[in-house]
């Protein structure tokens, strides 16, 4: 996105976001083995401590695991540097 270009709708917001960052980051979830599927709302830990909620999940038929997406704050969201675990109800 140019924040040069003239005025748009939701450039304001665009800018602040560059400026300052995003507070949370959507973020791929893959299990580590076989497990039931991920569903939407699952909560997601990090040593026992809340820190996202997934938005959704399903079991991968190529990888036969559970995959999903959530949202972390943005501290969270590296690159498999992270060991979380998905409460699954």
């Amino acid at each position: 996105m140019d924040l040069n270009k003239p005025e748009f709708v939701g450039r304001p917001v665009l800018a602040k976001q560059k400026a300052e960052g995003v507070p949370t980051r959507l973020v791929p979830l893959k299990m580590q083995g076989p497990t039931p599927p991920l569903r939407p709302h699952y909560t997601v830990l990090k040593n026992g401590e809340v820190i996202g909620e997934l938005c959704s999940g399903t079991l991968s038929p190529s990888l036969k695991v559970g995959v999903g997406m959530v949202y972390v704050p943005a501290q969270f969201a590296r690159v498999r540097t992270e060991d979380v675990t998905a409460r699954v109800r």
